[in-house]
């Protein structure tokens, strides 16, 4: 039996297991969006009034990113968000945890 399997049985362990996919698919989607803009993680900072270290803190996954917060990080970033969804059968078909985050939310330089 593996972690995942345990953490599946648990009462809970779907959804915790999905919040987490879901979190480190929009850190992802974050981090893509930095690279594609060019900025640096000072220019974000600078470009939102915030310090250099509680971008950071968002950047890593620390505390409780909301949608508000992402979308001010998207814009400074000159970015949108693209999310998909897709429909699974049940915990054991849902993504694996090492899936690659780009195939479920990514940042992408806005259009003009």
């Amino acid at each position: 039996m593996n972690l995942r399997t345990i953490v599946e049985s648990m009462h809970g362990g779907t959804a915790a297991l999905a919040s987490a996919r879901l979190r480190r698919n929009v850190l992802h989607a974050l981090d893509e969006g930095m690279e594609a803009s060019g900025i640096s993680q000072a220019e974000l900072a600078r470009r939102l009034g915030r310090s250099r270290s509680a971008v950071s803190q968002v950047l890593t996954g620390d505390g409780n990113l909301r949608v508000e917060t992402l979308a001010e990080y998207l814009e400074a970033m000159g970015c949108e968000l693209v999310v998909s969804v897709r429909v699974v059968d049940g915990p054991s078909t849902a993504a694996p945890m090492h899936c690659e985050p780009s195939d479920h939310a990514t940042a992408r330089p806005r259009s003009a």
